[in-house]
Parts: structure tokens; C-alpha cells; sequence
């Protein structure tokens, strides 16, 4: 069997809300928007940082964090409470978009069962999901796995402990943290209390964004080395949502030291081609983008989603990579086993959830 290994970012909660029809501005210039109205609403100091430097609105918040961070005498500065505040504001955002908008796992859930179900009819040899590493701070994925195996293994001992997860379990790591955990004296707390907006956060339990995530509990760098032994062990990376920008460059480090270590894995890039292979520019879009494939050439057998073999039918193709993707490899699935699935689950959050 193939050895499989799912890298998620926004793209793939973004594919979850369009397919059940909830309006989101999740990318990261529309996040910035969003939280400069917020900071002016309530007269913040980033506020004022954005008027005294011209910082444009939609100005992408990782970018000025890192500014900020990257200087170390910060703290005598008027602005010292900017980073405070953007981190605050960044997680009442995604909390209000995805948590106050009731969303649920319906495409994630599918494609859990799938690979639970039908792993050794997926493909040419069969899968096995080895894990899913989330760049994601939501529980979104965390649901998705409970509807599925009834259990998380998030790579860590929490507290108080779960139930030991069966050997089968695919590991689930938070790359980045969470917002349902919290991190104390290197123990692992995850509960529904710590994702609600009027809970007192510390960012104990998640990286906010910024180029330099260097987190001193050792929850991460023990998350980091477990990911990096997945992606050792894998035969197919597949990437859902994540189009692994130059503020991601550990994890870029990370997938392609893994290759260096062990063997080159296959790089299945289930995000929209214009990210994987750029587009010139034209009178609609006047500037050229610049495509993963163009800025990633080292990472190797990198492969865009409609370059996939089973991407042949028009009727999988959809502006919803994920669900494309899923509908692909149901179809993989029936085309293996010689008949159609009359599958519940599937009918009702797949079929029937946009």
C-alpha cells in the first residue's frame, strides 16, 4: 500500500464553507482587512502604527508581526503592544468565521471515512493514512476525526489523558497549535473552553503567525519530529488548501529535509493550478503570479490536480479542490471495486452537504 501523508492549511476550511454555502474571507489579506477595521473600531495601537507608516489595509498581519518580532528592542517602543494586540484580534477573527458561523465537517469528515473504509480499494495498491498535519488552528479536523474513530491522537500525552488510540489512528498534529488548547509546564490540556472568544488567551497553546515561530514549550518541537518521521515514512504527500508561502519556509525546510533523510515522496499539490503553476498577465489580471511550482522546484515530484490521473472526468471539476478531490477518489474507489457505493455518510455530507 501507499503510504499516505495530508499537509492542510486555510484553502481546505475555505472548501468546507463553500461547500455548505457560508461566506468566509479567510486568505491573509483579507484577515488583515478585517482586523484593521477592528483595531480602528476600538482605536488599538496597530491603528495608529497602519496611519503613522501608511501601512495599507489589507496589509498581511504575518508580515508586520515578523517585523516587529524580528527586532529585539521592541519593548522600549511606543508601539510595544502592537504584536498583543494583532494576535488577539487575528484569533477573534477566524473564531467568529468559523466557530459563529456553526461550521461543521462534512468534506473532512468524507475524507476520513474513505481511507478508513476503502483504503486498500483507494489508488493503484491501496493507502494507508499515516496522518494529517494542520497548519489549521480550528477544531474542524479535530471533529472530523472524533465522527470518524471516536479518538484524536494529537502526538502528545494531554491531560487529563485520553483513552490510548488504537494503533490504526492516524495521527492528527497541530502544527501550529491550537485555539482549543492550552499548554502549561509542558503538559497538554484540549478542551471546548479555551476556543471561545471571551477566554483569557495567552497563546500557550498556539504559534500566531510570523516567520519566526520559535515556541519554547516542547510540545512543538516534539510535534515537529513526529512529523518529520511521517513524512519520512511516506510515499505521497498531499497537500490540501496550503500553498506553503515564504512565511512557511520551517515547514518547507522540514518536507524537504525529510526527502534528503529518507527517499523523494510524490508532492500531490490539491490546491487551484493558478497556485501551482502561475498565470501570465493579462487585462484582467494585469501582474503575472508566480506559481508553487516555479518557487518550490527543489522540493521535487511536485504534482498540480488536474496533471493527476484520476482528474480525467469534467463533471470533478469544480472551483472546490477538496471536494473535487474527494469526488475523484470516490470514483477511483467505485472504479476498483466494479460498482457504485451506496454509502450514508457519504450521501449525507458529501453528496447532499453543499
Amino acid at each position: 500500500m501507499d503510504k499516505v501523508v495530508y499537509l492542510t492549511g486555510a484553502g481546505a476550511i475555505c472548501a468546507e464553507m463553500e461547500h455548505q454555502g457560508i461566506e468566509s474571507n479567510l486568505s491573509m489579506r483579507g484577515i488583515g482587512s478585517t482586523v484593521s477595521r477592528m483595531s480602528e473600531s476600538r482605536k488599538g495601537p496597530y491603528s495608529i502604527l497602519r496611519k503613522n507608516f501608511s501601512i495599507p489595509q489589507d496589509q498581511d498581519i504575518e508580515v508586520i508581526l515578523s517585523l516587529l518580532e524580528g527586532h529585539k528592542g521592541l519593548d522600549l517602543s511606543p508601539f510595544k503592544t502592537v504584536c498583543p494586540e494583532l494576535r488577539q484580534l487575528f484569533r477573534e477573527y477566524l473564531l467568529t468565521e468559523i466557530n459563529g458561523k456553526s461550521l461543521v465537517p462534512k468534506i473532512h469528515n468524507s475524507l476520513l471515512h474513505i481511507h478508513n473504509k476503502y483504503g486498500p480499494n483507494m489508488g493503484e495498491n491501496g493507502e494507508s493514512l499515516l496522518g494529517i498535519l494542520t497548519l489549521n488552528y480550528d477544531s474542524i479536523l479535530d471533529a472530523a476525526f472524533h465522527d470518524i474513530y471516536g479518538i484524536i491522537d494529537y502526538g502528545y500525552i494531554t491531560t487529563p489523558p485520553q483513552e490510548k488510540p488504537h494503533s490504526k489512528v492516524p495521527l492528527l498534529l497541530k502544527m501550529h497549535g491550537s485555539f482549543n488548547w492550552c499548554i502549561e509546564k509542558d503538559e497538554l490540556a484540549v478542551s471546548g473552553k479555551f476556543e471561545q472568544l471571551d477566554y483569557k488567551d495567552k497563546c500557550t497553546g498556539w504559534m500566531p503567525p510570523s516567520v519566526y515561530k520559535k515556541p519554547h514549550e516542547k510540545v512543538f518541537p516534539e510535534l515537529w519530529e513526529k512529523a518529520s518521521n511521517l513524512l519520512t515514512e511516506c510515499d505521497v504527500l498531499r497537500v490540501l488548501g496550503c500553498s506553503l508561502r515564504s512565511e512557511d519556509f520551517a515547514l518547507i525546510s522540514l518536507i524537504f529535509s525529510a526527502q534528503v533523510m529518507s527517499k523523494p515522496f510524490r508532492i500531490e499539490l490539491i490546491v487551484p493550478d493558478t497556485e501551482v503553476l502561475g498565470r501570465e498577465g493579462d487585462a484582467v489580471n494585469p501582474s503575472p503570479k508566480v506559481g508553487m511550482m516555479q518557487r518550490l522546484p527543489f522540493l521535487g515530484n511536485m504534482q498540480n490536480l488536474s496533471s493527476l490521473t484520476e482528474y480525467k472526468e469534467d463533471s470533478y471539476r469544480s472551483q472546490n479542490p477538496l471536494k473535487s478531490w474527494v469526488l475523484m477518489k470516490l470514483a477511483q474507489i467505485e472504479k476498483n471495486i466494479g460498482h457504485s457505493l451506496d454509502d450514508e455518510l457519504i450521501n449525507s455530507n458529501l453528496m447532499l452537504g453543499g
